[in-house]
């Protein structure tokens, strides 16, 4: 005998994106036909940037996540193993001087880390705290993901690298989130994970907006444009 009540409003407007190729189209949730829901936002993203990056980053992702690197950024990964190496990727690609940005603070939380795991620290996280990257998943201890998420929450971090357990147990908002692929292993996404996912950015009091931009190969775009016109997942009760 329970009543269902529905309500859309949201405090931080949330725009949301795909990145095919080099072009980020805008999803238009309002339009009525689905030629009119995505358009060109930019194009020709990553012209300028050197071959050798090119090579190593074919989606620019380090472009994406360098212009919210101010603020705070949350990179959605298939897998663990895709969670460190985008960590390690935009520790080389990033700005050397983002190192002296909260500096001591950095170093802290190092010294943090490695006081929780008996004096060590993967060589992963030496390499990327110093630049404010950090990854996040179940891999590190609850003391070492604790620690990431307040280091996060504080600005000593601008960037995780993460599975997509964290948008369902952690809340972390960010001003932009970056879904690195349309998939969570060998599965592709729900339409229920990937609003979950989305629903990260946005921090009140500190944007007027968040982003969100899911970065999509050319061979899974119409697969994810139906799942983006699709009706909410069927949430099933565990009592029945």
């Amino acid at each position: 005998n329970a009543d269902i009540y529905t309500r859309n409003f949201r405090p931080i407007e949330l725009k949301e994106y795909i990145k095919i190729g080099s072009d980020l189209l805008y999803i238009n949730q309002n339009a009525k036909t689905l030629s009119e829901a995505l358009t060109i936002e930019r194009a020709n993203i990553g012209g300028d940037v050197p071959n050798d990056l090119i090579r190593r980053d074919p989606d620019h992702l380090s472009i994406l996540v360098n212009e919210a690197i101010k603020n705070s950024c949350l990179v959605f990964c298939s897998t663990k193993k895709s969670c460190e190496d985008v960590a390690v990727l935009l520790a080389d690609a990033l700005s050397k001087e983002l190192k002296n940005r909260h500096k001591n603070d950095k170093l802290d939380l190092i010294a943090s880390i490695k006081f929780e795991a008996n004096g060590q620290i993967c060589r992963t996280l030496a390499k990327t705290i110093p630049y404010g990257v950090a990854y996040h998943h179940s891999g590190l201890t609850n003391d070492e993901r604790r620690l990431i998420e307040e280091a996060f929450r504080s600005g000593t971090l601008n960037v995780i690298c993460c599975t997509s357990t964290l948008a369902a147990g952690v809340n972390l908002p960010a001003s932009r989130v970056i879904i690195r692929s349309p998939y969570i292993g060998p599965n592709f996404l729900t339409l229920s994970r990937y609003k979950q996912m989305i629903g990260r950015a946005g921090r009140a009091g500190k944007a007027v907006t968040g982003e969100s931009i899911i970065i999509c190969q050319q061979k899974d775009f119409e697969k994810l444009k139906k799942l983006l016109t699709s009706k909410m997942d069927q949430t099933i009760s565990g009592f029945i």
